[in-house]
């Protein structure tokens, strides 16, 4: 048989658009997560994660060891709530803005109630043992820790600005992570999220993998999705990728798993 876990289709254009809530009026309160001096055609400007109303826990500092379970692979030490990107221009306009929760809408993530989910603090390997033994001082130490960096840019669709960086937005069984790329279209010169060239109506979702392979200029590379034998898999899916000046081409390949190792052959190609 196949693998159990159905491969979840991306929310298309007309999806987001019908999922994005209109955006916060001014009274709301604002909480920054995280802002940076970021150079756009030869101008700095500020870059700022914000949370828009309400901040609540995910996978947090008093979550205990669920922490260390699949569902939190990610995100703990996390928070959620609705998040916003923006841009200000050197004379302190607002530019530009992006509503990113709407990227989460089709994950496999629970008790995240719709909102975008960040992780906050930074989960250390030998905070493992401490969970487990319930160690009560933990989670004030863990609330003293510099917050996770978000805003780390990448080229990743080589266009030689280096203007994106990933949010993850799902996480699958064994742990696998999955990202979209947010950054400044550079069609449009707006923020948005990147998209494949076969699929412009939706945001391009990978893993960490594949974004590192695109990062470093793939061509005509496989990257593997979903492994044979993982979690029953009798497939092997792989990402067949290329990326050139801002054109990103994804297609999902699926071969047969062979019965004495290794991989038979393919079985199905389709753009992505």
């Amino acid at each position: 048989m196949t693998i159990a876990y159905a491969f979840r289709p991306l929310l298309t254009a007309g999806m987001l658009a019908l999922s994005l809530p209109a955006l916060a009026q001014p009274s709301a309160q604002t909480t920054i997560r995280e802002e940076q001096v970021v150079k756009v055609d030869g101008r700095a400007e500020v870059w700022r994660l914000s949370w828009i109303g309400p901040v609540k826990p995910f996978c947090g500092p008093d979550s205990g060891d669920d922490v260390i379970t699949m569902p939190c692979s990610g995100f703990a030490y996390g928070e959620q709530g609705r998040l916003v990107l923006s841009r200000t221009l050197p004379g302190g306009q607002l530019d530009d803005r992006l509503d990113l929760s709407p990227l989460f809408a089709g994950s496999d993530l629970t008790d995240h109630e719709g909102n975008a989910v960040l992780p906050r603090w930074p989960i250390l390997d030998e905070d493992t043992h401490r969970l487990v033994a319930d160690d009560a001082t933990l989670a004030a130490e863990i609330r003293a820790r510099p917050p996770v960096a978000v805003i780390k840019l990448v080229d990743y669709d080589r266009d030689r600005k280096a203007q994106e960086f990933l949010i993850q937005t799902d996480v699958q069984p064994g742990g696998k992570r999955f990202y979209v790329a947010v950054g400044v279209n550079r069609t449009t010169g707006r923020l948005d999220w990147l998209r494949s060239a076969a699929r412009p109506d939706r945001p391009l979702v990978l893993n960490w993998a594949a974004w590192q392979a695109l990062a470093k200029g793939a061509q005509n590379i496989d990257v593997v999705r979903w492994d044979c034998g993982d979690h029953g898999s009798e497939v092997l899916e792989t990402y067949r990728l290329s990326v050139n000046a801002g054109r990103i081409d994804v297609r999902l390949r699926t071969f047969a798993c062979a019965d004495a190792g290794g991989n038979g052959g393919l079985q199905q190609e389709e753009p992505y």
